[in-house]
């Protein structure tokens, strides 16, 4: 069974080669996955040609909300009808993503979750995480979660290896660095 998935991985990869750099930009956003990306991919065109702005792949999609107020009296908000395989691929990665620890979805759909329920609020992130998808395909940059400080995450990555370097080299001799340091609190130098 193992083997059968990575055979079908290894297609996946293989049918996804031309659009590599639409994949990797893609691939940053949280909540997504090879096989999401590439449901992604198949369902729209990631050079996003066909569609000229975002309400128009939101509506294609199935997420765009129904609008239905006549009089000052609101009915039903209920979704249109889209490409279904699109929107299972997008509401499952939004579920995913609003369980990510940290990420800015989590708060988004924990906050309409108390005053939509989980289902609304699921397919809202599903409609967030195909603006955050847009965006980066038109604007061709990277996903940055505005709540993630990547540079923190960066040195914390890299300081024991840059202290290490610095040893072999000579030039870290720690002794001189105030014992209040987070340097030295985090490992302990």
């Amino acid at each position: 069974m193992a083997r059968h998935l990575q055979k079908l991985e290894a297609e996946i990869v293989k049918g996804l080669a031309p659009w590599q750099e639409q994949l990797q930009r893609v691939m940053t956003i949280s909540g997504l996955s090879l096989t999401s990306a590439g449901d992604l991919f198949v369902a729209i065109d990631p050079d996003l040609e066909v569609f000229p702005s975002l309400d128009k792949l939101a509506a294609w999609a199935g997420l765009w909300p129904g609008n239905n107020e006549s009089d000052g009296k609101r009915r039903s908000g209920k979704t249109l009808s889209g490409n279904k395989h699109l929107k299972t691929a997008l509401v499952a990665c939004a579920h995913g993503a609003s369980r990510t620890k940290g990420c800015q979805c989590e708060g988004y759909h924990r906050s309409l979750k108390l005053r939509r329920g989980d289902k609304k609020a699921t397919v809202a992130t599903a409609h967030k995480r195909l603006r955050v998808i847009y965006s980066c395909l038109k604007t061709q940059t990277l996903y940055r979660d505005p709540h993630i400080d990547y540079d923190k995450l960066m040195v914390e990555r890299n300081a024991p290896r840059w202290l290490k370097m610095l040893a072999e080299f000579g030039k870290g001799s720690h002794s001189g660095w105030p014992k209040t340091s987070k340097v030295h609190a985090l490992y302990g130098i």
